[in-house]
């Protein structure tokens, strides 16, 4: 890495020059040391423009008397790194009685086992714990390491304590009867805080310090037993992940206002980020912008998988937050208005949409996407798992009623069987084969041999495993028939994380699939290409659409949709087009942290900068 100040080379971890001193990019959120000339993280893409904006191009904005007036100061402390983090509060009940009853030591042992049990499931979805106070435990989500999902991750991780409580529970009333229930009760909020520049060296002893401290400890405070209270700023990224009850807003102690807070009720079934509400700023959406050819690509595409009746895949090609998302969403919408419209010739049928994502981390990730697409086919309720003997015969019947509707001679156990190995595959329960067995053998043609289905051919041939090519002949049997009802279109979300499995499972899809419409959409980011630099490659069936970032203008452009105005003070617009680079996203970010900090202000219908005391 160069020094800008004095050209000096530095190693590529440097924060400081060697040679000048020179203090390099620090991104506030992850840690991730950058290029001296980046404006947004390389690691995370966060905007490193608090900096840019408070310390090196202090903006100002000109006067009638010519004179300058400075924007509002965006500043760091050098000794202190900004972070967008979510804050975890913990605590159990019933305690205190049971320490009057116990001997120090056993107390103890208690104690220690819950913090470790508790420890272990947030450190399970990449939290850290912070400290532990009392009974409590605190922990921070983004810190020392941040991730895209951290208010996703922070809500997994309370519902696995809550989980993990209740057998530490069971576990001692197996032992002894008359012990004490303990109870927990959460509080978790994001937003941005003051953390120690030692949290970006994976250290364990940083400190934390903001307003987003302070309200999840409230939270928890409040929390009633068995409950997990989030924040509002919590509760927006996630609002489509999981369920929430909204409570009347809380007078918390220390603060002025009222607060949100919603209570967690579980997790949603469908948990594709193309149905979750746009990213962005809450109250502000733009419509599309720049994306014309690419979605006239889709569309063309999708016409041809009509008409010529074969299935094709699209690979939408982009960075984090350029518009794969947004481009799906827009994409699905026209279709299914243009399948409405009654007035126009030769209206095709409408398509049906399915959609499941591939999720960075945790376990049974390999078919995760599928299991999304089965639950939205059976309406699976959260408390239901296919290692239910009910959730089970209703598939089987799923499969059969399909399989028959579509005229097909295939056996409709045999299918459900595979399918359902594939997304049980993950808890190793042997209850739920055994089950499948039972029931092909009851249901086997007299004198056929196990092994014998159609499902199981060729199997030497295809150099795949028996089950393995059984599973994947299930599957395209499953989607023709259900193709044949109406055409298809499926959306696998975040393909880069996709299991080598799966991504071998939508290949053979798309090369075997004969005779009906099926349209596979797979936004993804260039990481896809690092493990699989041959996906897609020779095959006709396969489109690979490449986001570029948006020009200048159509980032303009979007500003202008973004705030409904074309009157942005042409100093806040020029900082926004130069940070952005042209990803949507970023352009939101910017604009909510212009907004947030009152540098600009909407007033009377317009925007304006804001004065250094507002």
């Amino acid at each position: 890495m160069r020094c800008p100040n004095c050209q000096t080379i530095n190693p590529p971890t440097a924060k400081f020059c060697l040679e000048c001193g020179r203090r390099f990019g620090v991104c506030p959120n992850c840690g991730t040391v950058n290029p001296p000339s980046a404006k947004f993280c390389i690691e995370c893409g966060t905007a490193l423009s608090s900096r840019a904006i408070g310390e090196q191009t202090q903006l100002s904005l000109p006067r009638a008397n010519g004179h300058t007036q400075p924007l509002p100061e965006i500043s760091l402390n050098p000794s202190e790194e900004r972070r967008v983090v979510t804050v975890m509060f913990a605590d159990i009940t019933g305690s205190t009685p049971l320490a009057d009853r116990l001997d120090p030591e056993d107390m103890r042992a208690i104690l220690s086992g819950y913090f470790n049990l508790m420890a272990e499931q947030i450190r399970r979805h990449g939290g850290t714990v912070e400290k532990y106070i009392g009974d409590a435990v605190m922990a921070v989500f983004g810190i020392p390491f941040a991730h895209e999902d951290d208010p996703d991750r922070a809500i997994r991780a309370a519902l696995d304590m809550q989980a993990a409580l209740a057998r530490f529970n069971e576990q001692r009333l197996a032992q002894d009867p008359e012990a004490t229930r303990l109870q927990m009760h959460i509080g978790i909020n994001s937003g941005e805080v003051a953390a120690t520049s030692d949290a970006g060296n994976n250290r364990r002893d940083f400190l934390i310090t903001g307003d987003a401290v302070n309200v999840a400890a409230r939270l928890q405070s409040v929390a009633m037993f068995d409950t997990i209270l989030v924040g509002e700023r919590t509760y927006l990224a996630t609002r489509n992940v999981f369920t929430f009850h909204a409570l009347a807003p809380l007078r918390l102690k220390g603060k002025a206002e009222p607060i949100s807070a919603w209570v967690v009720l579980g997790l949603q079934n469908d948990t594709s980020a193309i149905t979750q509400h746009p990213r962005g700023i809450e109250g502000l959406e733009a419509r599309l912008v720049g994306r014309t050819l690419e979605l006239a690509l889709m569309h063309a595409t999708y016409a041809r998988v009509q008409a010529e009746r074969r299935p094709h895949l699209i690979t939408l090609l982009g960075a984090p937050g350029i518009g794969k998302s947004r481009l799906v969403r827009e994409f699905l919408q026209s279709e299914e208005e243009t399948a409405r419209c009654t007035t126009c010739e030769d209206t095709l049928a409408a398509p049906r949409v399915l959609q499941g994502r591939c999720p960075p981390y945790g376990e049974g990730v390999t078919y995760r996407p599928l299991v999304e697409i089965l639950n939205s086919l059976l309406n699976v309720r959260n408390n239901e798992t296919y290692e239910t003997q009910t959730l089970e015969d209703r598939f089987t019947d799923f499969v059969r009623e399909t399989l028959i509707n579509a005229k097909s001679s295939e056996d409709p156990v045999e299918v459900a069987y595979a399918i359902i190995r594939s997304v049980g595959r993950r808890t190793g329960n042997t209850t739920l084969e055994q089950n499948y067995t039972d029931q092909l053998e009851r249901e086997r043609p007299p004198g056929s041999t196990p092994g014998s289905s159609a499902l199981n051919k060729n199997t030497e041939q295809s150099g795949q495993s028996g089950p393995h090519m059984a599973l994947m002949r299930a599957w395209r049997i499953f989607l023709e028939a259900l193709a044949q009802q109406q055409p298809l279109i499926i959306v696998i979300d975040d393909l880069q994380w996709a299991d080598e499995a799966l991504l071998d499972l939508l290949e053979y899809l798309t090369d075997r699939i004969t005779d009906v419409p099926i349209l596979f959409l797979c936004p993804a980011r260039p990481d896809l290409y690092d493990r699989r630099r041959d996906w897609g490659g020779g095959r006709r069936n396969f489109t690979t659409i490449v986001l570029e970032s948006l020009s200048k203008e159509e980032t303009s452009d979007l500003v202008d949709a973004l705030l409904k105005t074309e009157d942005i003070p042409g100093v806040l617009r020029y900082t926004i087009l130069n940070r952005a680079e042209g990803n949507p996203f970023f352009v939101e970010e910017i604009v909510r942290m212009l907004i947030d900090q009152k540098v600009l202000i909407k007033e009377d219908g317009y925007w304006r900068i804001g004065t250094q005391n507002e």
